[in-house]
């Protein structure tokens, strides 16, 4: 579990607006998180199998996934990453320098998925859950100057922060 005490209170602000937003509901199963017999996409779907977004953490996916966690997200199915992408948010909020390439990316990640969301689907999250990105990437280019984030929110999001 993610530790409380080590975040600043705009962190969880974050976190509180992730969690409501995304709720915590039963984890899809392993045929909807990804439907391919490709070895990483099968790594992926193994390690993400049966486990709940929020039970995951930086330690765990880099100790218990074998392979690059910064991809992860894309190799999925939409329902797959839907339900996934609060995980990542709080990473992205929570351990941005730490979590490397899983974190650093992250905000060009959701830009790509938007600009491909006839591929990727995006825009099948419901409004509270766009709001919650939206909150998310103005705090990422706000508290790290994170470039991709500030352009993710220009291109799709920042109609949700109004």
């Amino acid at each position: 579990m993610r530790e409380h005490n080590s975040l600043s209170e705009a962190q969880l602000e974050m976190r509180s607006e992730v969690e409501l937003a995304f709720g915590k509901r039963n984890p899809p199963r392993a045929d909807e998180i990804i439907n391919t017999e490709f070895i990483e996409p099968t790594r992926i779907r193994n390690f993400f199998n049966g486990r709940a977004w929020w039970d995951i953490t930086l330690e765990v996916l880099w100790s218990d996934y074998s392979g690059g966690g910064s991809a992860c997200l894309s190799f999925m199915s939409p329902k797959g990453r839907n339900y996934y992408l609060p995980l990542y948010l709080l990473l992205a909020v929570e351990h941005y320098y730490k979590g490397d390439a899983v974190t650093l990316d992250f905000a060009s990640r959701l830009l790509m998925y938007a600009k491909d969301d006839h591929y990727y689907k995006i825009s099948t999250l419901n409004g509270e859950e766009m709001k919650a990105i939206a909150k998310v990437l103005r705090f990422l280019a706000s508290k790290y100057d994170d470039k991709y984030a500030q352009e993710a929110l220009d291109y799709i999001w920042k109609d949700y922060l109004q």
